[in-house]
């Protein structure tokens, strides 16, 4: 699989990373995320850029229940990726839905307990995606000690027990 998060490479390069990727691994796939517009990129250094983007971002997502738009497809792409939305509306293509266990990708020291799923709510998302043919990709943020806090703990291990059967 490979796996990209929008801003790299250029996008001009994209085909050629395709070919050489599907070269070597000719049953691999690509995920959705290969925007590579640098001029954009480059524009979010500017600190209030940056703030106006991540607004911008936040206000795209509607209220918990309420079907996430998704952007239009890129030139190729193998499956569709959707971040903290359950994938409603993407059909019959093959889609995965992301997120972190809290607000964010990362550990966040100012998130508080109520910011993380629960374990009922990790398996309710679990269920949700994989009922609608999705695959669930969680991301973890370790603290700086590299132990994973509680309250990402206690969801994946309320997971694992359902998964464990």
């Amino acid at each position: 699989m490979l796996w990209n998060d929008i801003a790299w490479p250029n996008k001009q390069d994209v085909p050629d990373l395709f070919a050489d990727y599907y070269a070597a691994v000719p049953d691999g796939v690509v995920n959705d995320r290969w925007m590579g517009e640098t001029a954009l990129f480059q524009s979010l250094r500017e600190p209030a850029m940056l703030k106006a983007f991540n607004e911008g971002i936040k206000a795209r997502f509607p209220p918990p229940g309420t079907p996430t738009p998704h952007p239009p497809a890129p030139p190729h792409c193998d499956f569709r990726t959707v971040e903290y939305a359950d994938g409603a509306g993407l059909g019959d293509q093959k889609w995965e839905s992301t997120r972190g266990l809290g607000l964010a990708f990362g550990y966040n020291a100012n998130e508080r307990k109520d910011d993380y799923l629960t374990g009922d709510g990790l398996i309710a998302l679990y269920r949700d995606v994989t009922t609608n043919g999705g695959n669930l990709l969680i991301n973890v943020g370790p603290m700086a000690d590299a132990t994973i806090p509680e309250e990402q703990r206690a969801p994946l291990l309320a997971l694992g027990r359902l998964l464990r059967g």
